[in-house]
């Protein structure tokens, strides 16, 4: 394929949450990182070519190489690829446009999205699940899913009602047979949840969202405990990335104040600064501290420049550029990395990357 050249040539790269099918731990994990390796850059890449009829690859998911979602932007249609080949889903009986994906395991999968329906996935086949709706809301939308176990799903998002322009965040929870409201925040204000999933390193389940008044949208991070929400920190903008290792990581990215933060003693504390580097970074995916992906606005030449970077704890390698890749659409797996480049032909370019056995190399 003609493109093979080109990205061979930029290519090194890895994303996805992960999660282990047992209960909730509590105990937080000690922080190893000054002990952990360098990640590799050694891929051996593929590339495989969709037509979604111009539309974009909006979000990858996926607990293997050999079982992947791939989400299009806005319509009821997946990708699902087997380790060997894509194939095409259309949903559209199901009245769900999914904005996330979630499983834990290749048989235990949910999509989410717009509507008061959740679709799950069994290995096999789809099955429909209704979502609680009060009387006073006629919409929704659902933009976060994360759990530890098949019983113990939750996702996070907004309840609307279009005619009266209000909104009211809300946590729903699976328990194993039926989806439950968990907790809403209740507020004078319009509000808003976007985010959650579990930091190891501090044994808490995060929730981001927003606050509307008349004048301001004030960012709020939360932690979800015993059905209730403990604020953590509110008023600055940022961004929650789920590392491989559990970590759980924030972006605020400006020219003026360019930080990867991270939580700590239950406050939110800068854990690397990067205001002085070329560089504007956004967003963090990967599998650890010293092995992940970013996209960054290279502002060392003249004009600025998008580019797709991987850093290995030593330094940031480029390693695609151009303004048709987002962080949404990386996934990393224990060995491999993928991620869509939309085509100008309307197409969309999978490149996959996988890291060879290290114990078959010489």
């Amino acid at each position: 394929m003609k493109y093979s050249i080109f990205f061979s040539a930029v290519l090194l790269l890895l994303f996805t949450n992960s999660c282990k099918e047992k209960p909730t731990e509590t105990k937080p994990v000690i922080d190893d990182e000054a002990n952990l390796q360098p990640g590799r850059r050694d891929y051996v890449w593929r590339y495989d070519t969709l037509d979604t009829g111009g539309e974009q690859i909006g979000f990858f998911w996926g607990k293997s190489p050999n079982s992947i979602w791939a989400r299009v932007s806005f319509t009821r249609v997946l990708w699902h690829f087997n380790g060997t080949n894509w194939h095409r889903f259309n949903i559209s009986n199901y009245l769900v446009t999914p904005y996330c994906i979630f499983g834990t395991s290749e048989n235990n999968v949910w999509f989410l999205g717009d509507s008061f329906f959740a679709l799950h996935y069994n290995g096999h086949s789809f099955q429909r699940f209704v979502l609680p709706k009060p009387p006073e809301f006629d919409g929704i939308i659902i933009s976060g899913i994360w759990g530890d176990a098949p019983n113990n799903i939750f996702a996070v998002g907004t309840f609307k009602n279009t005619a009266q322009v209000i909104s009211r965040a809300v946590i729903f929870k699976f328990d194993g047979v039926e989806w439950k409201i968990a907790h809403t925040i209740n507020s004078q204000t319009q509000s808003q949840l976007s985010f959650i999933g579990k930091d190891i390193f501090s044994s808490k389940i995060l929730v981001y969202g927003y606050l509307f008044d008349t004048t301001n949208i004030i960012p709020k991070i939360y932690e979800y405990k015993n059905g209730s929400l403990i604020e953590i920190h509110s008023g600055t903008e940022c961004w929650m990335y789920p590392l491989l290792n559990g970590r759980v990581f924030f972006s605020k990215g400006s020219r003026n104040a360019n930080h990867m933060l991270k939580i700590s003693n239950n406050n939110l504390v800068i854990w690397k600064d990067m205001t002085n580097d070329s560089v504007l970074f956004v967003g963090m995916l990967g599998r650890h501290e010293k092995d992940y992906f970013t996209l960054g606005l290279d502002y060392s030449s003249t004009f600025a420049r998008t580019r797709l970077f991987h850093c290995n704890g030593l330094d940031y390698k480029p390693v695609y550029e151009g303004l048709n890749v987002s962080y949404k659409g990386l996934l990393t797996l224990p060995r491999d990395f993928i991620f869509p480049v939309h085509l100008p032909n309307g197409k969309v370019l999978i490149v996959r990357g996988t890291l060879p056995d290290s114990t078959s190399k010489k």
